[in-house]
C-alpha cells in the first residue's frame, strides 16, 4: 500500500505516512496504480474512463415475434378479394365465416340498392306493365352482377378453409347432394384450424416463430 499523498510505500499497521505524516487512507485500485507511477489519482481515474469509452461496444441481442394481424368482419372481407383466385393455402373460421357475414350484408344493401332503382324506374314508366318490369330487371340484374363478382372469392376462401382443416377443396362438391351434404359441409367449415404446419401451409392462428436480431447498442 503506498501514500495517497507522496507516493511512499506504507506499513500495512501504520496510521500515518512516515514520510509526509498524511493519515492512511484506504483509496482505490486505480489510486494505487497512480501511486506506484508517480501520476496524479484524477489522471489515472480520467485513464481508466477514457479506455472504457474506447472499447467496442457488443452487439445487443433482441427477440422480436411477429404478432398476428387482426382484421375487422370488413377487413375479413377485403382480404378474401385481394385473394380473388386463390386455391391454395389455408383460412381460418374467422376469415371464412366474416367474409360470408359481411357479403350477407353486403348483398343485402345491393338488393335494396336495386330495388331503389328498380321503384325509381317503376314511377317513371309509362304503365303499369313498363312499371314492373323496370322494377324486376333492375333490381335483379344488379344484385345478380354482385352475386357474380365475390363468386370466384367466395369459392377460393371456402377451398382454402377446408384445407386449414387438413381436408382436400374437392369436398366442397359434397354440397351437391342435397340436404345431407350441405349438413357436412357445414361441419367441415365449422371445425377448428388443424394444429401446426399441414400439406396446405402453415396454421395461420398459431404464434409465428421467434426471430432473433442483432442490433449494434
Amino acid at each position: 500500500m503506498f501514500c495517497h499523498n507522496c507516493g511512499q510505500e506504507l506499513v500495512a499497521v501504520a496510521a500515518y505516512c512516515g514520510q509526509c505524516g498524511s493519515p492512511i487512507v484506504e483509496s482505490s485500485s486505480a489510486n494505487s496504480e497512480a501511486a506506484r507511477s508517480g501520476a496524479p489519482a484524477s489522471e489515472a481515474v480520467h485513464t481508466t474512463e477514457t479506455d472504457s469509452t474506447t472499447k467496442p461496444k457488443v452487439a445487443a441481442r433482441e427477440i422480436s415475434k411477429t404478432q398476428i394481424t387482426r382484421y375487422t368482419p370488413w377487413g375479413w372481407y377485403i382480404k378474401a378479394l385481394k385473394n380473388y383466385a386463390v386455391f391454395k393455402g389455408r383460412a381460418t373460421r374467422s376469415e371464412f365465416w366474416y367474409f360470408q357475414l359481411t357479403y350477407l350484408v353486403v348483398a343485402l344493401l345491393s338488393f335494396v340498392i336495386a330495388f331503389a332503382v328498380g321503384l325509381v324506374a317503376a314511377l317513371t314508366g309509362a304503365n303499369a306493365n313498363d312499371a314492373q318490369t323496370a322494377l324486376e330487371t333492375t333490381s335483379d340484374g344488379l344484385y345478380s352482377l354482385y352475386v357474380l363478382a365475390v363468386l370466384v372469392p367466395a369459392l377460393a376462401v371456402t377451398v382454402r378453409r377446408l384445407h386449414d382443416t387438413g381436408k382436400s377443396g374437392w369436398w366442397l362438391l359434397i354440397a351437391l347432394i342435397p340436404v345431407i351434404g350441405n349438413l357436412v359441409l357445414l361441419v367441415f367449415l365449422c371445425i377448428d384450424s388443424e394444429l401446426g404446419t399441414n400439406k396446405y401451409g402453415s396454421n395461420q392462428k398459431a404464434p409465428q416463430e421467434l426471430t432473433l436480431i442483432e442490433k449494434p447498442v
